[in-house]
């Protein structure tokens, strides 16, 4: 059987060796695409196509070419993972969240901890499955953006006057191998009481962030187990496990 993976730029994603140091009798294919309506060509030129992951910046615009959505994925309005079935002559999409078990559960120990200000970086749909998973821990939390600014939302230059942040997470792009937007700028007093640092970029390694982090004796992680969490959720829906 076929998997794989939809994205905008795919050069920096190890779910192909993941999948493929577990699975030895399937294949996984990167399946780079420059727009979301791609996906349905993929569908037909691809005829043994069981399942999809699905990463940036697509994981709300696939919504659309869904049959079905599980409930928690409609809530959160992002889809990472799609299981495909062949009836006959018509293809039915079943689209699913993978993403907010696989972050709680690379994370729970640090979310089970006593925080007194919790900020997202990113207003993305991983934005928002992070920020589901905080709220089931009753963590209060609020999302920084470039231009966005609301009463959930503060901008970067906002940051600075933010005080005693106890936990901080990546939930953008930025950082990750070969992207290329612009930086943000995390302004130093964010880190002067050594929060916690979860930067959910896993290629790198160790990020321009996270190095930075770590100057300011914060402790930090990177979105690896996050990634391997999420991608045995995957599996689950598509019967391989």
């Amino acid at each position: 059987m076929l998997f794989g993976l939809i994205g905008k730029s795919l050069k920096h994603s190890y779910s192909k060796e993941i999948f493929s140091s577990v699975f030895k009798n399937h294949n996984y294919q990167l399946f780079e695409i420059n727009e979301i309506g791609e996906v349905n060509k993929i569908l037909l030129e691809n005829k043994d196509l069981c399942g999809l992951n699905v990463t940036f910046p697509y994981k709300t615009e696939i919504i659309k070419y869904l049959s079905r959505i599980d409930k928690i994925a409609k809530k959160i309005n992002a889809v990472n993972v799609i299981k495909i079935i062949r009836d006959n002559n018509e293809i039915i999409l079943d689209g699913y969240n993978t993403d907010y078990i696989g972050f709680e559960k690379a994370y729970h120990f640090i979310l089970k901890q006593n925080h007194k200000n919790v900020i997202i970086l990113g207003t993305g749909s991983t934005a928002k499955t992070v920020s589901w998973v905080l709220k089931k821990y009753n963590l209060k939390h609020i999302f920084v953006s470039r231009t966005v600014k609301n009463v959930n939302t503060i901008t970067y230059n906002d940051l600075s006057t933010i005080d005693n942040v106890t936990l901080i997470i990546n939930a953008t792009p930025v950082g990750t191998f070969n992207y290329t937007t612009n930086n943000f700028f995390v302004p130093q007093s964010v880190f002067n009481n050594s929060p916690f640092l979860i930067d959910l970029v896993y290629n790198p390694e160790i990020t321009e962030l996270m190095k930075y982090a770590l100057s300011m004796n914060c402790p930090v992680f990177n979105g690896m187990s996050m990634l391997i969490e999420q991608a045995k959720e995957s599996w689950k829906i598509w019967g391989l496990i």
